[in-house]
C-alpha cells in the first residue's frame, strides 16, 4: 500500500465514521447480518479458536471480538487496523482488549506470534496494485501466525462491478497461497460475490 493509498483509506473510514456513525456499514458492511456470514466463514476454516490467540487485521470496531464471545469462543484476542478513527471506538467498545494503530506489512509481528490470524474486508477497494498488497499482507499474517492464517475479498466470477473495487481472480490467490504452505483451502459457496482462503501451517483436524 503506498503513502497515498494508505491516505485514502484512512479518508474514507474518517468520513464513513462522521456521517453514518459507529455503524457496520462505516466498515463498508452491508449490515451485520453479512459481517455474520462472513464471520461464519472465515473463522469456519480455522479450527480450535477455543483459548487461541487471535490477530484481527483491520479489526474496525472489534465486531471479531463480539462475533467469538457470542458464540462462547473464549479466545485471547488483538486487533490492529490503520485508522486510528475506527481505533478509537473499538477501544471505547473493549476496555482491556489489545488495539494497536498497525500495518502488518510496514511493522510485522514476529513470528509465530499468534496462532491464527483473521483478515476481513480490507482487500476490496481498488487500490495502486491490490495483488502486491494481497500477497504481502498474506504472507506477513502467516508468519505471525503459528497455525494459519484466513482471509476473504471479492471474487472476479461476478457479472457486475463498480469501479472503486477490486475483484480477484481465486486461482490466481489460490496459487499464491500454494506458495507460502501446501496446506490450502478456499471457500467460494457461500452467498456473497467474495470467497474466503486458509493457509495453515499444517493439517488440522476439523
Amino acid at each position: 500500500m503506498t503513502p497515498e493509498d494508505r491516505l485514502q483509506t484512512v479518508r474514507r473510514y474518517a468520513e464513513r465514521l462522521q456521517r453514518l456513525g459507529p455503524d457496520v456499514q462505516a466498515l463498508g458492511w452491508r449490515d451485520a447480518e453479512q459481517q455474520a456470514l462472513r464471520f461464519d466463514v472465515l473463522t469456519g476454516m480455522l479450527p480450535d479458536l477455543a483459548g487461541a490467540r487471535i490477530l484481527d487485521v483491520g479489526c474496525g470496531f472489534g465486531d471479531l471480538h463480539e462475533y467469538l464471545c457470542a458464540r462462547g469462543i473464549d479466545a485471547v484476542y488483538t486487533g490492529c487496523d490503520i485508522s486510528a478513527d475506527v481505533l478509537c471506538v473499538a477501544r471505547a467498545r473493549h476496555a482491556g482488549l489489545a488495539f494497536e494503530e498497525r500495518d502488518i506489512v510496514d511493522t510485522p509481528y514476529p513470528d509465530g506470534s499468534f496462532d491464527y490470524v483473521c483478515i476481513s474486508g480490507i482487500f476490496n477497494h481498488r487500490i495502486t496494485n491490490n495483488q502486491a498488497f494481497m500477497e504481502r499482507t498474506l504472507s506477513a499474517a502467516f508468519r505471525a501466525a503459528r497455525k494459519g492464517a484466513a482471509a476473504n475479498m471479492m471474487t472476479d466470477h461476478v457479472d457486475y462491478r463498480e469501479d472503486h473495487l477490486y475483484y480477484f481472480n481465486p486461482e490466481s490467490v489460490l496459487a499464491f497461497c500454494r506458495t507460502l504452505s501446501r496446506h490450502v483451502a478456499l471457500r467460494h459457496d457461500y452467498p456473497l460475490y467474495e470467497f474466503t482462503v486458509a493457509v495453515r501451517r499444517l493439517t488440522l483436524e476439523p
